[in-house]
């Protein structure tokens, strides 16, 4: 059984093309990362603009999206690392909370005081403004799988085009 958002390639073509570019060497997976990181991070950047969430989620999710292919297959990342307008880092954790949801009844009980120093508890919700728990995620693990049938066509191309320029240099 395959995780959730672990996708495969059913193809014996894709997997010869990709055991082939692994023993190729570091040069040609640089230049397959160069070639692919334009266009692929493109298409899977219109899919995650265009998937539904709040305009936080977009903010910590689709802001930083990036997709590539390279000798060890395709990579989709999803995470800004920038610091957002309160101070929120996403890359510190709380991207994860966003894509894959909360306990929404999660409760904080803590002891304060009165003006006067009577002390007394409060209890807050603290998770309200995060989605519920999903294992397959809200934003970006079902804009990979939309996409990913068309990353692998783009990476395969690429990886033809390549090849084909490797030869007509060659001779």
């Amino acid at each position: 059984m395959t995780q959730p958002g672990l996708f495969t390639i059913d193809s014996d073509e894709a997997r010869e093309a990709a055991a082939q570019l692994q023993r190729a060497g570091t040069e040609a997976n640089a230049a397959i990362i160069d070639a692919t990181r334009g266009t692929m991070s493109q298409a899977f950047g219109e899919e995650l603009a265009a998937s539904g969430g709040t305009t936080l989620q977009h903010q910590i999710i689709a802001t930083g999206a990036e997709s590539y292919g390279s000798g060890f297959g395709i990579t989709m990342r999803a995470a800004t690392t920038a610091t957002l307008s309160g101070g929120l880092v996403a890359s510190d954790g709380p991207g994860r909370a966003f894509e894959f949801g909360k306990s929404v009844e999660r409760t904080r009980t803590y002891l304060t005081h009165s003006r006067k120093g009577t002390p007394y508890s409060i209890t807050r919700v603290t998770t309200r403004q995060l989605p519920t728990r999903s294992r397959s995620g809200w934003v970006a693990y079902p804009a990979a799988g939309r996409t990913f049938d068309r990353l692998v066509q783009m990476y395969l191309q690429i990886l033809v085009k390549k090849a084909h320029d490797a030869i007509e240099r060659s001779l």
